[in-house]
């Protein structure tokens, strides 16, 4: 079993009505069968969530939707490929999994950040980041990592080659805006980081959707739909 989108080790699941998750998982896997979810916290598992069946795989393509895990965490979250008799023939498990909010950053070089990393708030492991080489961790800045960035936009807007990473400058309101929000919900962030400094609104044209990752639109698209597709807004 691979999963493609919506469910990574260290994200945060957008919630939805209720106060709960429902996240959205592709991906693909060599035999059909029936999708069960086992959700764990601290060892324990959640009510209800033993076994659920929670989608299927049709034609090799796995489609599954995990409706209902109470924001908080961490979960440990298990996913398992069961045949027509119920024997499980595959499994995926993926930890340190949040549910709250989930916020993209997009914009110019205010947002990417040109402040300076000296004196930035401290971390929180509540507050995650969707960093721009594709992988969740804990949020600290700076959020943007154009150095790593998968997409290639990020590479041909800097002539080319990706730039040097950043060691003195880097802080934007990102990290903060966070913080803050967890402060005020009480639930997990998560924050989608897809900004580039220097950029121009023509560059944002969602028009250029099409081209992927190699313009700044399709690239957040394509970051918002790896993620599950859904999120509490845009700043």
């Amino acid at each position: 079993m691979q999963i493609d989108t919506g469910l990574f080790d260290h994200m945060v699941l957008q919630r939805a009505g209720g106060n709960a998750s429902a996240a959205l998982v592709t991906g693909v896997c060599e035999r059909d069968g029936e999708v069960r979810a086992t959700v764990k916290k601290s060892g324990r598992t959640l009510s209800g969530w033993r076994g659920r069946a929670v989608g299927s795989v049709r034609d090799g393509r796995l489609k599954a939707m995990l409706k209902g895990i109470p924001a908080g965490g961490p979960y440990e979250i298990s996913l398992e490929v069961a045949d027509r008799s119920g024997m499980p023939f595959d499994r995926a498990t993926v930890r340190d999994v949040l549910v709250g909010d989930v916020w993209l950053l997009g914009g110019q070089s205010n947002m990417e950040g040109c402040g300076l990393l000296a004196g930035q708030p401290p971390s929180h492991q509540m507050v995650r980041a969707f960093y721009m080489d594709d992988k969740w961790r804990v949020a600290r800045d700076p959020l943007h990592n154009l150095w790593s960035a998968v997409d290639q936009v990020h590479a041909d807007l800097c002539g080319g080659a990706r730039p040097a990473p950043k060691t003195v400058i880097g802080a934007g309101p990102g990290l903060s805006f966070g913080l803050a929000m967890r402060q005020r919900t009480g639930v997990p962030q998560g924050l989608i980081a897809c900004a580039h400094g220097g950029t121009s609104m023509s560059q944002w044209d969602p028009a250029l959707k099409d081209r992927g990752g190699r313009s700044l639109y399709g690239a957040m698209v394509r970051r918002l739909a790896k993620n599950g597709g859904r999120v509490a807004g845009l700043i």
